[in-house]
């Protein structure tokens, strides 16, 4: 975690302002235990130097900051992703490498830049999705989009995480050609559910005789992958 848990930070506070007695008592040295419970030395040598009353403030500051750095590797690459949707502005004018369309962006239209829009748009999808082992004008097309249309908005979000491993759709999916679902209608057993890849964003859907049978078994699916996540 980035963030000190209550625990150590509780600690922390006792040795701040605890006496020089008891400071002594507890025999500190220049180590501390991280968020895995490894105890690591805050510098070379750390573990076997007691720390000294007087320097207890220094040893305060040491500890939070190796907590802070703990996971900075993973927070660069978080980092990096968020600069890869928001771009970055490079002029030494500027004191940060955000473009100033951050500061133009609500806290709503920033979230939907980088984690998609939580209402999944269904004349996108429908416009994106591609087909195999039925057309545009069969009935288990059209019974498909029946099925969707009929889905409340959090079912709806549960079929693109089912399908995906996503609940949302990408800003930029009207643009991006490299996005397609595809829709595999195949002639498995009508008692078998859909399955997903999510990996390619296919759904394969076995060839069911009816609309209201694609519906439960589609529902079926959802709970299974609810569950097994």
């Amino acid at each position: 975690s980035l963030m000190l848990d209550k625990n150590q930070s509780r600690q922390l506070l006792r040795i701040i302002t605890s006496s020089e007695h008891d400071f002594k008592e507890a025999g500190y040295t220049y180590s501390t235990s991280m968020s895995d419970k490894r105890i690591i030395e805050l510098f070379p040598g750390g573990q076997n130097q007691v720390v000294e009353y007087e320097d207890r403030l220094s040893y305060v500051e040491l500890v939070v900051n190796a907590r802070l750095e703990e996971n900075a590797n993973q927070t660069d690459v978080v980092r990096q992703g968020f600069l890869s949707v928001i771009p970055r502005y490079t002029q030494q004018r500027f004191q940060t490498e955000l473009s100033p369309l951050c500061y133009l962006l609500t806290l709503e239209e920033l979230e939907q830049r980088v984690c998609g829009d939580p209402e999944i748009d269904l004349d996108l999808l429908k416009r994106k999705t591609q087909y195999k082992g039925a057309t545009v004008n069969s009935n288990v097309v059209k019974w498909f989009w029946n099925v969707m249309k009929g889905l409340s908005k959090e079912d709806r979000q549960r079929f693109i995480q089912f399908a995906w491993a996503r609940s949302r759709l990408p800003h930029d999916m009207a643009t991006n050609n490299n996005i397609k679902m595809l829709l595999n209608f195949t002639k498995t057993s009508e008692q078998a559910l859909p399955k997903a890849q999510t990996c390619f964003f296919l759904v394969d859907m076995p060839m069911y005789s009816s609309e209201e049978q694609m519906r439960q078994k589609l529902m079926q699916a959802l709970e299974c992958d609810e569950i097994n996540s």
